[in-house]
């Protein structure tokens, strides 16, 4: 769920628009493989977060619009599976990222939307805790989207 906010008026015999893409709340998972074979059951890292940074909105025709972004996101992560069940295991649950990036370009045409988006940066689980030992991750995902804006 999000918002273009635009900063002024269109420029550039008014095909182009500035402003900034904020995404108020973001939630998506991931799956894994498991770490032991022995449990062929998926596992999933969870993600909630905001996205907010700079857009440019080109509109060569008609009601066609071309947005093109850079996010930075604040993420935080849970790990649903089976790492605590592992023998001496220190795993953590729990994970921050307040610096992830993503790039997007987005096709609009009246409220239809097609998007692609790539996502990366580490995510590091350590429970919320600095004592504890960091397990690090990388979420880097490409995304395609289908919806509807209004």
């Amino acid at each position: 769920m999000g918002y273009l906010i635009y900063i002024g008026p269109s420029f550039a015999n008014n095909m182009l628009r500035a402003g900034i893409d904020a995404t108020f709340l973001s939630f998506w998972f991931n799956s894994t493989k498991p770490v032991s074979q022995s449990s062929p059951a998926n596992h999933y890292y969870y993600f909630i977060g905001q996205k907010f940074g700079p857009l440019i909105t080109i509109n060569p025709v008609d009601r066609l619009m071309i947005d093109l972004s850079w996010k930075l996101n604040a993420n935080f992560g849970y790990f649903e599976g089976e790492w605590e069940s592992l023998p001496g295991s220190s795993f953590s649950k729990y994970g921050a990222d307040f610096v992830q990036q993503e790039i997007s370009l987005g096709l609009r045409y009246r409220i239809i939307v097609f998007s692609f988006s790539y996502n990366f940066g580490k995510m590091t689980y350590d429970n919320f805790d600095k004592s504890r030992p960091k397990q690090t991750i990388d979420v880097n995902t490409v995304r395609i989207m289908i919806g509807f804006k209004f």
